[in-house]
């Protein structure tokens, strides 16, 4: 009679067929080879520490002004009889010139009148005077002030002064009905017409120095320290050259002035104003009122700064440093002063060092790097380009 395995015992053959085949497969394999561990080196553009003596520049903008600007107008009134053919907006006029003539009759018969006032007064001063001699003469000793007529010769000699001041008056009065420019410039906003009556003070129109214009220049209260500025309590003159530039006509000018002087006090932003002149001859572009300008101030030279990219400054005054031993050191600094491109800095680094251009806050201290120069990762990242764009 047959006898038959059980199903658990008969798994045991497959199990150990299986064993000895994984056996002769490990024993017999070739081994693999083992290849090296590359540890990378981050790499990094680099700016060498190389102090330099360097004249820091400031920028600011501003809306030229003339620097003499008058509201025209006669101090008395009276009604126009003449007008000059100069007298109109847009045109030039030379200091002196008669821009108006006001009806000089009303004038003249005033002064006619405090003539005649004058002429009595004197009349009056010399009765009295010939009065106070013959009362000196009959007065008796104890005679008082009044007697020996001493207040009414005062009053005499003060109605001449009173008279002769009327009559100065009266004198300028028709002086004043010639309106003259003060100073050379151009006209504007005239409005005026022949046989006008003019009130007194009425204003005419503008006259504004064409040939000197001024410009007010904000600026940050930590950017004074980079001009030759004197921060006295006495006014001192100043003479800071500045380049203005700007559009006129059309055309991109430029024009050369002087910082002369300085407003006093800071605003809510810690901003102060610098003033400049720009003084015109005839061969300059024409600068006129209302051009905005952008202006570059000539600083003082400063030794020993290092210009860094203003991308190594981490928040705001750390720089990552590569080291000797070729790893990642944070470093504070101090600097002067920063703009668009540059951060100046003054203390904290050792000549030769090398800056992280752009420097990251994510980056460790101790963190093993390689500087390379920026043209090697310029060069890099156009070969990974051209192959993106080769394999599309």
């Amino acid at each position: 009679m047959m006898k038959y395995l059980s199903p658990a015992r008969g798994w045991i053959p497959v199990v150990l067929i299986v064993t000895m085949i994984l056996t002769v497969l490990y024993r017999y394999s070739p081994e693999a080879d083992e290849q090296p561990l590359l540890k990378q080196v981050p790499e990094f553009s680099t700016v060498v520490v190389e102090p330099q003596d360097l004249r820091l520049d400031l920028h600011s903008q501003g809306i030229a002004a003339a620097s003499r600007q008058v509201s025209l107008s006669v101090e008395t009134g009276g009604r126009v009889i003449s007008v000059a053919a100069e007298f109109e907006s847009g045109r030039w006029v030379e200091a002196g010139t008669p821009l108006l003539q006001l009806d000089p009759e009303p004038f003249s018969l005033e002064i006619a009148q405090q003539k005649h006032q004058l002429d009595a007064a004197k009349l009056h001063l010399e009765e009295v005077r010939a009065t106070a001699v013959v009362a000196r003469r009959l007065a008796a000793s104890k005679a008082n002030d009044f007697a020996l007529r001493k207040p009414q010769l005062a009053e005499a000699e003060s109605r001449v002064r009173s008279a002769r001041s009327a009559l100065r008056i009266a004198e300028r009065r028709l002086e004043q009905a010639t309106l003259t420019a003060p100073f050379s410039g151009r006209l504007a906003d005239i409005s005026l017409a022949q046989g006008q009556y003019l009130r007194a003070g009425e204003a005419l129109g503008t006259l504004f120095s064409a040939d000197e214009m001024v410009v007010r220049l904000p600026i940050q209260d930590e950017g004074l320290q980079l001009l030759s500025l004197p921060l006295q309590l006495q006014a001192v003159p100043l003479k800071i050259p500045v380049r203005l530039s700007g559009s006129f006509g059309g055309r991109q000018l430029t024009w050369d002035g002087t910082i002369t002087r300085r407003e006093g006090g800071l605003n809510a932003n810690r901003m102060t104003w610098l003033i400049a002149e720009v003084k015109l001859d005839g061969d300059d572009a024409p600068l006129e009122p209302g051009v905005y300008v952008d202006v570059l101030i000539s600083g003082r030279h400063i030794e020993d700064l290092v210009a860094l990219p203003r991308s190594a400054l981490v928040g705001d005054s750390h720089v990552w440093v590569i080291g000797s031993e070729q790893v990642l050191t944070r470093r504070a600094v101090e600097w002067l002063h920063r703009d668009e491109q540059h951060v100046y800095v003054t203390k904290g680094l050792n000549v030769g060092e090398q800056v992280v251009r752009r420097g990251h806050s994510h980056l460790l201290d101790g963190t093993p790097a390689r500087s390379v120069p920026e043209e090697a990762l310029v060069e890099a990242d156009d070969a990974l380009t051209a192959r993106a764009e080769a394999s599309l």
